[in-house]
């Protein structure tokens, strides 16, 4: 459900400079169903140990959601191949893409250029794309809701925070929550007597300070479905507010027609 390709461009001046651009009031830019990601070919003296290239960790509500961008990181690399310092030379527009690649970045390790002989300082330059591919369609998805209106749900989510939610549903449907951090995605499915599927919840970056939980209410009538959402936010309400056009989009695997994000005033 991701695809980073990471390139890197890096030049061996001790006097280059770099400024946080980091921007929390981008507005979003919704992605298309299928988008491939691409990179520069590298191009310099200073490479990196491929043993030491981590990739970053696509968040799960950015994939779900299908949030991207491209951001470019100046790297201070010392002639041990360390890095020791990292600015944002431009930002994706989204603060947890940013750090995904920070965090990723300063797990690698250097090959530096060599002056006479001897190794020296240096700067990389390295540019990530994070996007979004075609995402398939959960398999306990109701069928006539992947066209469906979302509404923000007017009701209190009787949770106090994400990890009450995660644990109650978890247990009140006997299902093991995921202890692993490569699982950013987790899907509940609430079925009714009948055993329709009447709710939905999904948790995404668990083990990060982005952890959500988002609970959708399939409503409306057959010839009108209209999903109501709502979430619980580990980063608390403005952070939550921050997410709401997004949770008005709806996932990409059942996003409607209806005005997006992006052309929102």
């Amino acid at each position: 459900m991701r695809n980073l390709i990471v390139a890197v461009m890096s030049a061996l001046a001790l006097s280059a400079c770099a400024t946080n651009t980091v921007s929390n009031t981008a507005k979003p830019v919704v992605a298309p169903l299928a988008q491939e990601a691409q990179g520069q070919p590298a191009n310099s003296s200073l490479t990196y140990d491929m043993g030491t290239r981590v990739q970053p960790d696509y968040p799960g509500f950015d994939v779900i959601y299908g949030i991207q961008g491209s951001v470019v990181l100046m790297t201070l690399v010392m002639p041990s191949g360390q890095v020791v310092d990292i600015k944002v030379e431009k930002s994706a527009g989204y603060r947890e893409l940013d750090r995904a690649a920070i965090n990723a970045v300063r797990q690698w390790h250097f090959i530096p250029g060599r002056k006479n002989g001897v190794a020296v300082a240096g700067y990389a330059r390295i540019p990530f794309n994070f996007s979004a591919k075609n995402l398939v369609v959960p398999r306990d998805w109701p069928a006539n809701y992947i066209h469906a209106r979302f509404v923000l749900d007017t009701h209190t989510t009787p949770y106090p925070s994400v990890d009450d939610a995660l644990l109650a549903v978890s247990t009140s449907l006997h299902a093991p929550i995921a202890v692993s951090s490569n699982r950013k995605i987790q899907n509940f499915a609430i079925r009714d007597n009948q055993g329709m599927v009447r709710e939905w919840w999904l948790f995404t970056d668990m083990d990060t300070e982005y952890a959500m939980a988002l609970h959708y209410v399939f409503a409306g009538a057959p010839e009108a479905p209209e999903i109501r959402v709502s979430a619980l936010c580990r980063g608390g309400t403005e952070f939550c507010d921050s997410r709401t056009s997004w949770l008005l989009t709806g996932p990409i695997y059942a996003r409607n027609s209806q005005p997006s994000a992006a052309s929102s005033p």
